[in-house]
């Protein structure tokens, strides 16, 4: 029994420490004197492994041996080669003391070897691993038990972390799918371990792997299920898991798992809600928004606010997570391909910081208050497509860049304005003809200028430009048709003039 009263684990090392039965280390071996015996079988066969499985130990009274000479060797690297953890050779029986060729061969091969005198029958062993083992099962029944009752806690995934930590005597890190610590246990877990752990997870495979080394064995479950990763649970012991304790780690992941996809769910529903009201708020409706956040123990972010629409490539999920470690009150909704954040003027930083850690491209709004917030939001559209265009990461509304002009940039303008020139654009030569149209605009509407930069005529321009101009049902000479020809250019981002 361990310290705590859990059952031990079946080792050589332990079944060696067995007074009652008597047995004698000869070969010390390797690791392999440590790990968890899966089952003792006797055999004289000259080569049993075919009925024997990795992780069992062997017991033989050694008579295939002292029948044929120069067998030892050959009889060893079959035990190797099978997986076996150790030997056992009775002596007494056949032998009086356990052949030299055999311990040198097991010495070769590091593979632990023991005596097992005559008045210690096979039998007395294989029971002692059979009532260890039967008992280990129980453990784990319970600890299983205790396990599922912590997943039943207002804490949840933190709950089963410490319960599994306590059940194995281990150390235990819960990481999400970015690799941060979610929940630990009071045991720490080293860093070494949670380096392999994070590299597990970089691997975006479904797996539980256990790495064995001299300082202990990591054992990493990863967590969830197809592209949605909820992160891994990283067991550390100074002892590889036996099959009960691995059937505790199982258990318990599989409670985390739920555990983590519950809580995903919830807070995906609450998400929606809050975005809804921030949607609403964001159109002029804070007041009783702010009434209604304020019952579920939510506030509105302070006045002045900034609002800032973003665009991100990460997936839905990865984005909650960050969103959840970000201090302070923050209202996002979804609005398309976009997000909408607002933050108190005093969460700028913070607010910079998160949407750096989304690798976010984002336009940010002037302070304002929520009375016009509809505005800020326009501004932070307006100022996204700005950022858009210079390839910057952020850009932050200016009224001479993103003015009402600066408007044309918004999506629903862009959408309206392709709509509008589409039946141009659709035709073979249609987008020659609009870039015709961009260059006589950039020239200040001047037909020589831009005849002289397409290679035609002025009047040739000017017919075609007309043309245009009357497809669309304006006038190519009114101030107020121009206008809105140049708009429409400028809102459907017509490429330039090539020449042909």
């Amino acid at each position: 029994m361990a310290t705590d009263g859990t059952p031990g684990t079946a080792t050589i090392v332990r079944l060696l420490g067995q007074r009652q039965l008597d047995v004698r280390s000869l070969v010390a071996g390797d690791a392999r004197r440590d790990a968890p015996i899966a089952w003792i079988a006797s055999s004289d066969l000259d080569d049993p492994t075919p009925f024997l499985s990795p992780g069992h130990v062997l017991l033989t009274t050694g008579r295939q041996l002292l029948e044929r000479e120069g067998s030892a060797d050959t009889y060893v690297d079959a035990l190797v080669r099978g997986g076996i953890l150790g030997l056992g050779f009775a002596t007494g029986l056949h032998a009086p003391e356990v052949p030299s060729a055999l311990v040198d061969a097991c010495a070769a091969a590091a593979l632990p070897l023991f005596e097992v005198p005559l008045a210690t029958p096979f039998l007395a062993i294989i029971h002692w691993c059979a009532d260890l083992q039967r008992d280990r099962e129980r453990w784990a029944t319970s600890a299983q038990r205790a396990v599922a009752a912590a997943a039943l806690a207002p804490t949840g995934h933190r709950a089963v972390v410490r319960r599994l930590a306590t059940e194995l005597g281990a150390g235990v890190a819960l990481l999400d799918s970015a690799g941060r610590e979610r929940a630990t246990s009071r045991t720490a877990v080293p860093p070494a371990a949670l380096a392999a752990a994070r590299e597990t997870l970089r691997s975006a495979r479904r797996t539980t792997s256990t790495d064995v080394t001299a300082e202990g064995s990591v054992t990493v479950a990863t967590l969830g299920s197809g592209d949605r990763s909820l992160g891994c649970v990283c067991i550390w012991t100074r002892d590889p898991l036996d099959t009960a304790a691995q059937s505790v780690a199982t258990v318990a992941a599989a409670w985390l798992e739920f555990s983590l996809v519950s809580a995903v769910d919830a807070t995906r529903r609450l998400n929606e809600l809050e975005g809804a009201l921030a949607a609403l708020a964001l159109e002029g409706q804070a007041d009783a928004v702010g009434a209604l956040l304020l019952k579920t123990g939510r506030r509105l972010p302070s006045e002045p606010i900034v609002v800032a629409s973003a665009e991100t490539a990460l997936a839905r999920y990865a984005m909650e997570d960050a969103l959840r470690d970000t201090a302070g009150d923050v209202l996002w909704t979804a609005d398309g391909e976009r997000l909408l954040f607002v933050v108190s003027l005093a969460e700028r930083e913070r607010l910079d910081a998160f949407l750096t850690r989304l690798d976010a491209t984002a336009g940010v709004s002037q302070p304002s208050s929520w009375r016009h917030a509809p505005v800020a939001a326009s501004e932070a559209a307006a100022a996204l497509q700005r950022a858009k265009r210079t390839g910057a990461a952020t850009a932050t509304f200016e009224r001479a860049l993103d003015g009402l002009l600066g408007m044309l940039d918004d999506r629903d303008a862009r959408d309206a304005a392709r709509a509008q020139l589409s039946p141009i654009a659709a035709e073979a030569d249609g987008a020659e003809r609009l870039a015709l149209v961009r260059t006589w605009f950039e020239q200040d509407c001047s037909w020589d200028a831009t005849a002289r930069i397409v290679g035609m005529h002025r009047h040739s321009v000017r017919s075609r430009i007309r043309a245009i101009a009357e497809q669309l049902q304006l006038d190519a000479d009114a101030f107020a048709d121009r206008a809105t020809l140049w708009a429409l250019l400028r809102a459907a981002d017509v490429p330039r003039w090539q020449r042909p």
